[in-house]
């Protein structure tokens, strides 16, 4: 069992590190509590992570956003000072160069300009 002082300790970083959301259900209209976790448990998710990543895709049009596509995406950017947007933007950019690259060393038209 923690101490009073580590329970104290996990209280402040969590208030530091994490904000929270209070989300009411009413328990006679779908979807209840029981229906969202039994359909996050479904998909390997925690409670939180379904309903975080449910937010995340209205936010992005009902599309999963990059970061979600391609896993750890939002580490590598950060690694570089970027938004997941910014270094999914600056690959894509490196790629096509690197494709006119190939196409002029095999005298064809570049695809990029």
């Amino acid at each position: 069992m923690p101490s009073q002082a580590q329970v104290k300790a996990q209280s402040k970083w969590e208030n530091k590190v994490y904000d929270k959301v209070l989300l009411r259900l009413r328990k006679d209209t779908e979807p209840t509590r029981e229906t969202i976790t039994e359909a996050a448990t479904a998909a390997g998710m925690s409670l939180n992570a379904y309903v975080l990543e449910a937010v995340k895709e209205k936010m992005n049009g009902g599309k999963a956003p990059p970061a979600e596509i391609v896993p750890d995406l939002g580490i590598y950017a950060r690694q570089v000072g970027q938004s997941p947007e910014e270094y999914t933007a600056q690959a894509i950019r490196e790629r096509m160069l690197r494709q006119d690259k190939e196409a002029a060393e095999l005298e064809h038209e570049p695809f990029y300009d």
